[in-house]
């Protein structure tokens, strides 16, 4: 199987290199910064390039590639990889102590899984390094714009630090208000730094904390070109075999059709990292793949991680369907879009639903029929028979 196509990975617009026009199919994007190592050869490069839209990577990774992965596809936008909130374990006493994050008792506060310290957002020293190192990393790799990881609410969570984080300009812990905040003003010090390069940051979460009136993760657009949904449907580590409420199904959806509204480009991430069976892995990646093109104008991209390390191929089936020729509608309990050369059916409720079609579509199987049954939180992408 094509490296390339099971990569090892982990996720107001005014961008810079601007993305291809919209069209309703199927984008696609790896954070190849997540391997361990990961150092392609130039074929290996270049099956990257013809794979994916938008790549994530650290800044010697496709050294000597660039230029040949450009002419491999022109549309495609690398990114540099930098931690907006976090330093690596060993760089505990490498920056000025007043850079770091304390909780109240003015105790660092340290990532237990990933092996991360966490940096205070709000202190200039910090802000004016991210910027300046972002600056030379992007000069450095010769790619098209910054990555920024880590910016919006989660760096933040007591699970996720151990600790609950204080701001010390205020003595009061981080609210998810100011935490975005001053995330935000980070994002926007690496994008003057950098400008007129565009700058990607990885922070709107999923859609019920994008569309929070109080503190909404889309104020991020404000200061970036691109934004990342890492846990678009579900978190790693939720149960497998729960699907996905209602309300949640609702907002992730609504995330990309109201930043596609706003002309705001997202990139969404859905992980599978508990341990499945096959069946299970591919129940989520149809049901994650028919809900994104529900909703999808063409701007947005698409990954899906059904283990950490690992990003699943595209379906081609996807690119066959063509353009969507409407908007999603609701058919009894299913929700379906029509594309010029098939349909995307998704059941995103906990009772088995039934769809019946005025015409015979064939299954991503090979199956042809005009009705089907759609268990609970499963997905169809249908195309027609005499494709």
């Amino acid at each position: 199987m094509s490296t390339a196509l099971v990569v090892m990975a982990f996720a107001t617009s005014c961008a810079a290199v601007a993305p291809p026009e919209p069209v309703p199919v199927l984008r696609s994007w790896a954070a190849v910064n997540e391997i361990p190592g990961y150092s392609p050869d130039r074929a290996l490069a270049l099956e990257d390039a013809a794979s994916f839209d938008v790549l994530v990577a650290h800044r010697d990774t496709y050294v000597g590639h660039v230029e040949a992965m450009r002419a491999e596809n022109a549309g495609l936008r690398i990114f540099v990889y930098l931690n907006g909130s976090f330093v690596q374990g060993g760089e505990g006493e490498l920056h000025p102590a007043d850079w770091y994050a304390r909780d109240e008792s003015g105790h660092k506060l340290y990532n237990e899984q990933w092996g991360l310290w966490l940096m205070d957002p709000a202190h200039q020293g910090w802000v004016r390094d991210r910027a300046q190192t972002c600056e030379r990393f992007l000069d450095e790799s010769g790619y098209d714009g910054c990555f920024i990881d880590d910016l919006g609410t989660g760096a933040i969570l007591p699970s996720v630090v151990g600790g609950e984080a204080i701001d010390p300009r205020t003595a009061q812990a981080w609210t998810h208000e100011t935490r975005l905040r001053a995330t935000s003003g980070l994002a926007a010090a690496v994008r003057r730094a950098v400008d007129p390069a565009p700058v990607l940051g990885n922070g709107l979460g999923n859609g019920q904390r994008f569309l929070d009136e109080a503190a909404g993760s889309r104020g991020l657009f404000e200061v970036l070109d691109m934004a990342v949904a890492e846990t678009w449907l579900r978190a790693a580590h939720d149960p497998v075999h729960s699907p996905v409420a209602l309300d949640r199904w609702r907002a992730d959806l609504a995330l990309l059709e109201t930043a596609g509204a706003a002309g705001d480009e997202v990139l969404v991430l859905t992980k599978v990292w508990e341990t499945a069976d096959e069946a299970a892995v591919a129940q989520w990646y149809d049901f994650a793949v028919a809900s994104f093109l529900l909703s999808s104008d063409g701007r947005a991209h698409f990954s899906f991680s059904p283990e950490r390390g690992v990003i699943q191929p595209l379906p081609q089936v996807a690119t066959d369907l063509g353009r969507a020729v409407g908007s999603a509608e609701e058919q009894g309990g299913v929700q379906l879009r029509r594309f010029e050369h098939g349909i995307v059916a998704v059941n995103p409720r906990t009772t088995t639903q039934r769809l019946d079609l005025d015409e015979s579509l064939v299954t991503a199987a090979g199956t042809t029929s005009s009705e089907f049954t759609l268990a609970p939180g499963t997905g169809l992408l249908l195309t027609a028979a005499n494709r």
